[in-house]
């Protein structure tokens, strides 16, 4: 290869760098009334969890959310999971979908969330089964991380204090 050739080559892949930065650094930020609305209509799959949440909330949002399970309890027919979440999202005020899957097969996407500061309470409303018959474990995933939760005979989950 001649340097000529070389030196052209060397000049376009210097001029695609320079334009891939100059694109990363100045993106748009998705706006928090875009992020909502994205929230509202998502429905990842327990398979595909955490590439379905990058696809459809964003992957940078997806990527700031930061947040672990402090307790949770089954009251009647419906689940709730305490988070404490950290960083960005804490100022959005909204609740990035979770999922959760019982040992009778059925995989719940949360309903409901209730935020107060730090900590967001999620809701999952349960089959009749599970309702009925009592869970003695749920797995949950959530961006990063999959973890189970056991309950007592009481239907109570809490984390331990580290």
């Amino acid at each position: 290869m001649s340097t000529r050739t070389q030196l052209k080559t060397i000049a376009v892949i210097a001029v695609i760098a320079l334009l891939t930065i100059f694109t990363l650094e100045n993106r748009v930020a998705v706006s928090l009334e875009e992020l909502r609305k994205r929230v509202e209509t998502s429905a990842p799959r327990w398979a595909n969890y955490e590439e379905d949440i990058k696809a459809q909330i964003g992957a940078t949002p997806a990527a700031q959310w930061e947040g672990k399970p402090v307790s949770a309890r089954i009251d009647g027919a419906n689940l709730y999971v305490d988070f404490a979440v950290t960083g960005p999202w804490v100022a959005r005020k909204l609740a990035l979908p979770l999922l959760a899957h019982d040992p009778l097969g059925n995989t719940y996407q949360n309903t409901g969330a209730e935020i107060d500061g730090a900590q967001t309470t999620y809701v999952f409303v349960l089959t009749e089964d599970a309702a009925r018959d009592g869970l003695l474990w749920v797995d949950l995933k959530y961006p990063h991380h999959e973890r189970r939760l056991v309950f007592s005979d009481d239907g109570v989950w809490e984390a331990v204090i580290e």
